[in-house]
């Protein structure tokens, strides 16, 4: 049987003392639980008599936790111990942890006292700890430079009294790794009761030893050591736990039982370090950003090559899910072909070859940053020392773990309140504009930025989020992306970029009454696939589309990384300016009329080539909703899921998942089945026009008894708005409330979260299994068809279009019942164009490859939008 190795914790009591670093009892309690879910057998809970919340704090983790051994510190003072014992009297097993100094600078120098007073002392302490516990360890402070014989003679004396752990520290961190092993060794030889008890180690970091120092007392016969997460501590720290855990693990000579569950190591890292503020280093082993991170050509082709080449730790083993594969100037193509690979492309050489040069340098005009994606960021400029480049042209507003109730008072999440916190104490530390909770600007990143005129035609603009896309719609370039990248932007107000395709979807024709732009990117993303826009940014254009109003657009180009784009955008125009004129951040007086002048040059030249373009008639799209897990799997209203055999035979199995999540067979119509929740909001449908479209169907209705319904404004602009406009008088007259803005359900990030096995009808943009919660079904739709749901309680084609504001210019008034006594038809497929000399069949593609992730690789638009480059 092998050996234990007991891993004894202090970050609760010795990683506290960093300066500035100080936990409450909750987040001392938060910590504790992941402690012992991380597997350690003894937490050092605190130094009871140093204060009342200390002592507070191990009553609480005493009570709170009760697998590992919980440990309170005392001096060699019998009031200390006391204070202690009473503290720890609620641990199901407790250990007083006393001791004195046994170095010469410390008996001479601090105590002023004698070797001899010292021994009478440290035995007379764990003689008293013994009549409150029978787990006692006493600590020989600064034992690394205490005389081998004095201590040997300590050591026995305490072990006599009792004592069952003898901690021998390291506490300046002086010694080195021989030097240290061989005190261990000495003592292990020159005491003869020390089989009676356990050595333990507590090498701090002073000369960067600690760990090798600890390996070294392990060797020679210690058996405990003492450890912080992410090596905090006095000073300069001390022994990291995940070092030597790790270190245990890969050695097979250090054939040692440890008990940790290695898979809980980054969780742990990352909640002590964004409970005590203070960064990992990105270098730092196993915990550090950069730990598994390979930037260098050389390096990145063996690893993708085989892990083994230069990795001696699997990610998975500690809780990373992979290696990460930086694209850098020192990347080589093996790197670049495995991101290329990564999001749907298979180059050859020759291609290789062209890409490899199609990278550049993206000057941003503006950055967006909200409490989900910004703290990592933020680290990572601290542990440089760096500070945010431009602040002037970054934006924050917190928007997905907000409650839509009850913003007045504090947030009960702790996670969420954490994140909500740190972005604010990130934007005042950076003087960073920021929209808090509860003041009239806050809202919906990408509903706030359009509505406040931040958001300006020509613009490029990123923001650590998929559906930052939504901006193009006003002639931007803005695309998603990922937390290193807005670390990038932040402290450069750049970022790399690589040129993506170009695409060109068209509609043409007069919409069909009860259309909205909802309908219209449905309509699209079921034709082209999830995966339609892959590697490309898309232009939005057609005389259908022109018809939209602003806020319509922007629904489009939300919802363009739905079909796998980079983006999406439509040139501005009269609509555009008469949008964004007035607003508190556009242009005023003459600059107005300059920017108009500019901005009407912002458009693709007639004689453009796209890389693939694409054209639809605007009459073969109806009110639409989806049937499965991806926005791709919509279809009519009217019409009936699809048979198996109408779908492609590479795509049926994840089509056939799609429908046994969603309980719905082939062939099925939806109407006439149960709704149990309707949400409006978010950023692709929670505007003041989609309020009132779905306030002027409910008007005089009532809503049906068993849906629960969330009417959720994008931002308080919008709230302000729907009240000042009696929309929300409308709402509660018809059984519905209008709650405060946030993301909302749009995700499973805050309180509204959808019940697992309940369908929803949602005007949000995602319908990914558990998107809106645990097992929760999603059915996406415009704002007019969950209206008409939310009436009805179940999928209903609505039954009038009685809308004083419609979506489109052109929207009828005429009854949707007669609309759609026309088109029992199919949807008719559209005529599709392309550079390539084969016309693509368009059929129902479920299992296409899903919208790029927000770290992929984006880059410049052709013959679209002028943009500049950093030079």
């Amino acid at each position: 049987m092998r050996e234990k190795v007991y891993i004894f914790d202090t970050t609760l009591r010795d990683a506290e003392q960093v300066p500035g670093c100080q936990l409450n009892t909750i987040e001392k309690i938060e910590v504790a639980r992941q402690l012992e879910k991380l597997g350690v057998d003894i937490i050092e809970a605190g130094f009871p008599i140093s204060s009342p919340g200390d002592f507070n704090s191990v009553v609480e983790i005493s009570k709170a936790v009760t697998v590992p051994t919980i440990c309170a510190l005392t001096r060699a003072v019998k009031k200390d111990i006391e204070v202690a014992a009473e503290a720890l009297k609620f641990a199901k097993r407790g250990r007083i942890h006393t001791g004195i100094g046994t170095s010469w600078y410390h008996i001479h120098e601090k105590l002023n006292s004698t070797p001899d007073e010292i021994v009478g002392r440290a035995v007379e302490a764990v003689k008293y700890a013994r009549r409150f516990v029978d787990d006692v360890e006493f600590y020989a402070e600064d034992a690394g430079r205490t005389e081998e014989e004095y201590l040997a003679r300590v050591v026995e004396a305490v072990i006599k009294a009792g004592a069952t752990v003898v901690n021998i520290p390291d506490t300046t961190g002086y010694c080195l790794p021989n030097e240290y092993g061989a005190k261990i060794a000495y003592l292990m030889n020159h005491v003869p009761n020390i089989d009676k008890a356990i050595i333990s180690t507590h090498c701090h970091n002073d000369l960067g030893m600690a760990t090798a120092n600890t390996l070294a007392a392990v060797q020679n016969g210690a058996r405990q050591v003492e450890v912080t997460i992410n090596g905090l501590g006095e000073r300069a720290g001390n022994t990291a736990l995940e070092e030597i855990v790790m270190a245990i693990a890969c050695h097979k000579n250090l054939d040692f039982n440890i008990g940790i569950n290695t898979r809980q190591i980054i969780a742990t890292s990352q909640l002590v370090s964004s409970l005590m503020r203070v960064p990992v280093q990105p270098n730092k082993a196993i915990v550090g950003r950069n730990a598994f991170a390979h930037s260098s050509g050389i390096h990145q082709d063996g690893v993708l090559k085989s892990r083994e080449t230069y990795e001696i730790i699997a990610p998975e083993d500690v809780g990373v899910d992979q290696s990460s594969i930086v694209l850098t100037a020192r990347s080589g193509r093996a790197a670049l072909k495995h991101h290329l690979k990564a999001i749907g492309y298979t180059p050859d050489n020759d291609e290789l070859d062209t890409i490899a040069g199609g990278s550049c340098v993206l000057y941003i005009d503006r950055q967006y940053i909200h409490e989900v994606t910004s703290p990592q960021a933020f680290e990572g400029l601290h542990s440089r020392g760096a500070k945010v480049f431009r602040p002037a042209q970054v934006t924050a507003s917190p928007d997905h773990n907000i409650p839509t109730q009850n913003q007045h008072l504090p947030v009960q999440d702790l996670q969420s309140a954490r994140q909500l916190s740190m972005l604010e104490n990130n934007c005042t530390e950076h003087g960073i504009t920021i929209f808090k909770v509860g003041t009239p600007k806050n809202g919906i990143i990408h509903v706030v930025g359009p509505e406040t005129g931040l958001t300006q035609p020509g613009m490029t603009i990123v923001c650590g989020d998929s559906h930052t896309s939504t901006h193009g719609a006003m002639g931007c370039v803005a695309f998603g992306i990922g937390t290193s990248e807005v670390e990038m932007v932040l402290a450069s107000q750049c970022v790399l970029q690589s040129k993506p395709k170009t695409m060109r979807i068209n509609v043409e024709g007069q919409l069909n009454p009860g259309v909205c732009s909802k309908d219209i990117i449905l309509y699209l993303i079921s034709k082209l696939g999830t995966g339609g826009g892959t590697g490309h940014f898309i232009e939005f254009a057609g005389s259908a589309i022109r018809s939209l109003s602003m806020e319509a657009r922007m629904t489009i180009c939300n919802m363009s990384i739905e079909m796998g784009a980079r983006g999406g955008m439509i040139a501005p125009d009269e609509t555009t300016f008469a949008y964004l004129k007035g607003r508190e951040y556009a242009p005023q007086g003459t600059e107005w009329d300059k920017s108009v002048t500019q901005w009407k040059q912002l458009y693709s030249d007639p004689d453009a080539v796209f890389d693939k373009e694409v054209t639809f008639d605007a009459a073969d799209i109806y009110p639409m909703i989806t049937y499965g897990t991806n926005p791709g799997m919509g279809i009519a209203l009217t019409h009936s899921i699809p048979e198996v055999s109408e779908i492609e035979e590479t795509s049926r199995p994840s089509f056939l998942k799609a429908l046994e999540y969603m309980d719905f067979k082939p062939g099925e119509k939806l109407p006439g089945k149960p709704v149990d929740y309707v949400f409006v909001g978010s950023c692709t449908n929670g505007r003041i026009e989609d309020l009132r479209v779905f306030a002027d169907y409910v008007k005089g209705k009532q809503k049906a008894a068993g849906v629960t319904a969330w009417i959720v404004p994008g931002s308080k602009q919008v709230e302000k708005q729907a009240i000042d406009e009696g929309i929300r008088d409308t709402l509660e007259a018809a059984g519905f409330e209008l709650r405060q803005p946030g993301c909302s359900a749009c995700l499973a990030m805050n309180d509204d979260k959808i019940p697992a096995g309940k369908y929803c009808v949602s005007t949000s943009n995602r319908n990914f299994e558990g998107r809106q919660g645990p097992g929760a079904r999603t059915l996406l739709a415009g704002p007019l068809v969950a209206a008409a749901c939310a009436i009805h309680g179940i999928i209903t084609v609505p039954d009038s279009l009685q809308l004083s504001n419609p979506v489109t210019q052109q929207l009828s008034n005429s009854a949707t019942q007669q609309l759609f006594s026309t088109h029992d038809k199919p949807i008719h497929n559209p005529n599709i164009h392309s550079d390539t000399t084969e016309n693509r069949k368009c059929r129902h593609r479920p299992d296409h490859s899903g919208p790029f992730f927000e770290s992929d690789h984006p880059g410049r638009v052709r013959q679209t939008i002028v943009f500049r480059l950093a030079v």
